[in-house]
């Protein structure tokens, strides 16, 4: 991406209890203009998580919020350039780089099949 991006991470329960256990990953893209942080702070993603977990909906896994906002070119409402084109390469930022770093940063799940 040319930048520094930042990402937030929200550890499953008992994460740092057992250090030989893995976890599945969540990857959440926000809408819109909107950065790593708008799930905790405008959408409750914290009080999501609890529930899932609580109603067993849902395995302990890493959650991360990724910050895909760009610079908008064509529309502020759609860009068809944004994935992986002019005015971003959102692509390649989560679903390549993002992905290595939070692999090499904490005990995912080697198999990405996970849940299929």
């Amino acid at each position: 991406m040319d930048s520094v991006r930042n990402y937030g991470v929200i550890l499953p329960p008992g994460y740092n209890k057992n250090q030989q256990k893995r976890y599945p990953v969540i990857f959440l893209l926000h809408g819109g203009h909107d950065d790593g942080r708008a799930y905790a702070d405008k959408y409750g993603i914290l009080d999501v998580l609890h529930e899932l977990y609580k109603s067993k909906k849902l395995p302990p896994s890493i959650v991360i919020t990724s910050d895909g906002n760009d610079n908008r070119g064509s529309s502020p409402l759609y860009d068809p350039g944004y994935f992986d084109g002019p005015n971003c390469k959102l692509g390649s930022l989560i679903g390549s780089e993002l992905v290595q770093v939070v692999h090499l940063r904490y005990r995912t799940l080697e198999n990405p099949s996970f849940g299929r």
